[in-house]
């Protein structure tokens, strides 16, 4: 197996759940913009010319959530909901809805405010994707709070029920709008 990663990228999912998993992998590292990324051997590999791209015998995947759901379903089935599990398909819109829904706007707030140096972030546009982040999770919140969604949603052998308690209270803390997780303006 191997896999094509560049730190501060998606990629780092892909790695990650290699290693929860224990999987072995070759690891092919890229910087994030470096041209051999473009170039004609990479991209015969993922035409897109970005990370992460998982090759698996002859399998080759080039989206971090695919990568993800294939990854569980193949080599850590325990992890996955099985197809007429009651939150199998919880299961699938929650894991999807992270990438379509939420990157987006977060990747846009992280270029603005974390990846590119000082002298050429916009705090205006780092606002506005917080602000449509904001807008977009606002939406689910009724159900979200409900302390009956997060269960059936986190697989049980994922986190230990300490664990589950712990990430429901963060996220209960950034709902219901915590000062700890409210952006600071600065400037």
């Amino acid at each position: 197996m191997k896999v094509y990663y560049a730190p501060q990228s998606r990629a780092v999912r892909t790695v990650w759940l290699l290693e929860e998993i224990g999987l072995g992998y070759e690891l092919e590292k890229f910087t994030l913009g470096q041209k051999e990324m473009r170039g004609p051997e990479y991209t015969s590999v993922n035409p897109n010319g970005r990370v992460p791209t998982l090759i698996d015998g002859d399998v080759t995947l080039t989206e971090s959530t695919a990568i993800a759901q294939y990854l569980g379903a193949k080599y850590a089935p325990a992890l996955i909901p099985e197809t007429d599990a009651g939150n199998f398909a919880q299961y699938l819109q929650w894991l999807h809805y992270a990438e379509g829904m939420i990157m987006g706007p977060m990747g846009n707030y992280v270029v603005e405010t974390v990846l590119l140096p000082p002298e050429r972030r916009n705090p205006e546009l780092a606002m506005r994707a917080l602000k449509l982040m904001g807008r977009t999770l606002a939406r689910w919140r009724p159900i979200w709070m409900d302390v009956r969604f997060w269960p059936a949603v986190l697989p049980s052998p994922i986190l230990s029920q300490d664990m589950q308690s712990l990430w429901l209270g963060v996220l209960r803390l950034i709902l219901t709008g915590s000062p700890l997780f409210q952006p600071t303006r600065t400037g």
